[in-house]
């Protein structure tokens, strides 16, 4: 039913049949038949640690464009794999340095350290000798895996007499590469230093080693052991945390971190 206001012109039409919504033939549908042009893809288990702090598994490019938000001035990589040519031409045109502290090579059993623009010049010379090493390698990590599942088995069976062996087993052959007290140690260094920031620590999945630093980062900011292995364990998977990690955490001297309170970040004050 319709009704004329005092002005002729307008018509008010109560009739609710006609108020119908739109069926679907009669809206304007946007069909999307390619992806958007910018892909924002952030690496795998990416997660914020603290103010400019992030953690994540190892990143690539095609992650450049959510790398790109963070403004990253520093990576800590603990990866035991070399970043692709791409990733490293990344780095070097956004101004990011990558220090490398999860590689070790057969000259020499201390972790790596060089700098981004060190690393460009060997991957070129050395990326036919990586390639026929990756598959002996990948031999040889698994071997190690097996092996600290099974120390972690005869932990858990009688942990009194093991403690001391696995911690020490941790620092020289460890399923994890360079990861020791020494490379934690070099990682807090440049964490509690708020010239590297913004930072993000990565390693292949971003759990064990990278777990292994944040749990140490995290007692120095004098968490619990408690709230420590659970931070760790959300990042594990489905396979779990390993009591390993968890005893390396435990054992770390956090003593050895040389900080400079002047240049420390604020949520570490």
């Amino acid at each position: 039913m319709a009704s004329i206001t005092s002005n002729p012109q307008i018509l008010i039409n109560n009739d609710s049949s006609t108020n119908k919504a739109p069926t679907t033939n009669e809206r304007q549908l946007r069909r999307i038949n390619h992806p958007p042009n910018l892909r924002i893809v952030p690496p795998l288990n990416f997660c914020p640690v603290e103010n400019q702090l992030y953690r994540s598994g190892q990143p690539s490019i095609i992650n450049q464009s959510f790398l790109n938000q963070l403004n990253l001035k520093t990576i800590i990589w603990l990866s035991s794999e070399e970043p692709t040519d791409e990733f490293l031409e990344y780095c070097n045109d956004s101004s990011i340095n990558i220090e490398y502290l999860g590689m070790i090579n057969e000259f020499n059993s201390e972790p790596a350290t060089a700098t981004t623009t060190d690393k460009q010049s060997q991957s070129q010379s050395q990326s036919q000798s990586e390639e026929q090493k990756s598959q002996s390698q990948s031999q040889s990590q698994e071997n190690q895996h097996h092996q600290f599942e099974q120390s972690d088995n005869n932990l858990l069976q009688d942990p009194s007499h093991l403690i001391s062996s696995t911690i020490a087993k941790i620092n020289n052959n460890n399923p994890w590469d360079s990861l020791n007290e020494n490379t934690i140690k070099h990682a807090l260094d440049l964490i509690v230093d708020k010239t590297n920031y913004p930072i993000l620590i990565c390693c292949g999945m971003g759990r064990h080693r990278t777990g292994t630093v944040i749990g140490c980062l995290r007692r120095l900011q004098h968490w619990n052991l408690n709230s420590v292995s659970e931070e760790y364990r959300r990042f594990t998977g489905s396979r779990g945390g390993r009591i390993l990690v968890e005893l390396l955490i435990e054992s770390f001297n956090i003593d050895l971190v040389n900080i400079n309170w002047e240049l420390a970040p604020d949520w570490l004050k």
